[in-house]
Order: structure tokens, then C-alpha cells, then sequence
């Protein structure tokens, strides 16, 4: 964008490029702070921030199937949206099957509208943003990697439970689960995000343990993860199977 126009803007001040970057070129300027984000969650559709110096055009893109450019189908998610001096909310569509996790978004303000994601435009600014996708349901299970002295006593924790990429609002709660996998159960408990032992193990008497966690979030979406937790020396470690329902 010619920097020679410094009036017409986005947030408080112009990161002065003559040209939209490629996609790999993405930084954090100083000045890229015209966009509030909310919670990008799959298949709703939030309220964005976006606060201009004065009445223009605003095209934008986000990279939803996170392939490293903003070329496909749904992912310009503003072409010549006008607005006005000062906050404007805009609601913003996120593709149910968009990518979950980091990827980026570019904004390009200016008063003849009608931009791509990169070239040159006679007024206005580009900026970018790193942003996350998250699920609106409970998403996947995760248990750390952590390890245990063998014989330790019943009790011991030695692993967290986590639920990524999810809506910042959700809440979880952590239980044991009935279900393929659940052979084990009894040998571990769960207190908050923290799986336990609930035995003293021994790996000349049992090498591998199956268990089956399900973790529900404050709108009663459920998922439920089968974990083999090997018991090898003196040390507990996790290998997590693919078995989300």
C-alpha cells in the first residue's frame, strides 16, 4: 500500500508495505492491531473487531485448510465489506471442517475496494495475523508423556489430561470410561486432569495396562480416548491409540 496516504488505516497506526507479502512472509508488525479476534470456532460465526481511521473497503482472508496460501474456495472471508470510522463488528463465518489449530489471516483496507491477498493498492494498509481454529466440541484427548519410578506407591500422578484446540470458554471434566479398551480401569483414577496410579506396578508381572478416558466440556459434548500405558523398568510411559468417539 503507497505510504504516501497516511489518513485511511486499520487500528492505531500503518506498517508501511507497498505490497501485500506472500503468504510465507508473514510478521508480526507493530502496527498490525486493527483486528480483534474472538474464540475462530468450527461452524459458528463470530463477531470480529475491526476499527478503521475512516469510511472504506475491507477485503480479507483467512487460510481455513491451513495449506499455506489463501486461494481456495471460502477462504476470502470479506471482499469490499465496507465500514466506517472507529469499531465495526462484522461476523465471520468459520467452515465447519475448517483446519483445527494456528494459521494465518490477512486484512487489507483501502478505498476503491476489490484486492487480492497480495499487489500493490494506492491508499490504505495491510496486516496480518497468526489466529487459531478450535472445535466447539470436546475435541481429542491428550495425555502427557511423563514417567514413573516402578513401585511407586498407589497415588502417585504421573500424567495430564488435556483437551487442545478448543474453544477458550469450554470447560472440561476428566473419568474413566466403560468401553473397548477399559481392561484396566481399576489400576488408575483420575483427579482433575491427573491420571494416577491406583496400583503399584510391576513389569515382570504385567508389561502393558489399557484404559479408556472420556472427558466431557460444559455443553455436554463428550469424547472418550483409549490409552496403553506400558510399564517398562522403572518407568510408566504413554502411547495413545487413534479411538475418539
Amino acid at each position: 500500500h503507497v505510504s504516501s496516504n497516511l489518513t485511511l488505516r486499520l487500528g492505531s497506526g500503518i506498517s508501511h508495505e507497498n505490497d501485500g507479502k506472500p503468504y510465507g512472509w508473514y510478521t508480526a508488525d507493530r502496527y498490525d492491531d486493527g483486528i480483534s479476534f474472538p474464540d475462530l470456532v468450527q461452524g459458528e460465526t463470530p463477531d470480529l473487531t475491526v476499527t478503521a481511521s475512516a469510511d472504506a473497503l475491507l477485503d480479507a482472508w483467512i487460510d481455513f485448510n491451513g495449506d499455506g496460501d489463501w486461494n481456495d474456495a471460502g477462504e476470502q472471508v470479506f471482499s469490499s465489506q465496507a465500514v466506517t470510522a472507529g469499531s465495526n463488528n462484522l461476523g465471520i463465518a468459520i467452515p465447519a471442517d475448517a483446519s483445527l489449530g494456528e494459521t494465518f489471516a490477512r486484512f487489507r483496507i483501502s478505498t476503491v475496494g476489490g484486492l487480492g491477498p497480495n499487489g500493490g493498492a494506492l491508499d490504505g494498509e495491510v496486516e496480518d495475523y497468526k489466529v487459531r481454529i478450535v472445535s466447539a466440541a470436546a475435541g481429542s484427548i491428550l495425555l502427557s508423556n511423563t514417567s514413573v519410578s516402578e513401585g511407586r506407591v498407589s497415588g502417585s500422578a504421573f500424567g495430564t489430561l488435556s483437551v487442545p484446540n478448543v474453544a477458550s470458554a469450554r470447560t472440561h471434566s476428566f473419568e474413566m470410561a466403560a468401553g473397548t479398551g477399559d481392561t484396566d480401569n481399576g489400576s488408575f483414577t483420575i483427579s482433575g486432569d491427573q491420571l494416577q496410579t491406583a496400583a503399584v506396578f510391576d513389569s515382570a508381572v504385567q508389561a502393558n495396562y489399557s484404559i479408556r478416558v472420556a472427558a466431557r466440556d460444559d455443553l455436554a459434548n463428550v469424547v472418550e480416548q483409549q490409552f496403553t500405558i506400558h510399564v517398562i523398568g522403572s518407568t510408566i510411559y504413554v502411547a495413545t491409540d487413534a479411538d475418539n468417539t
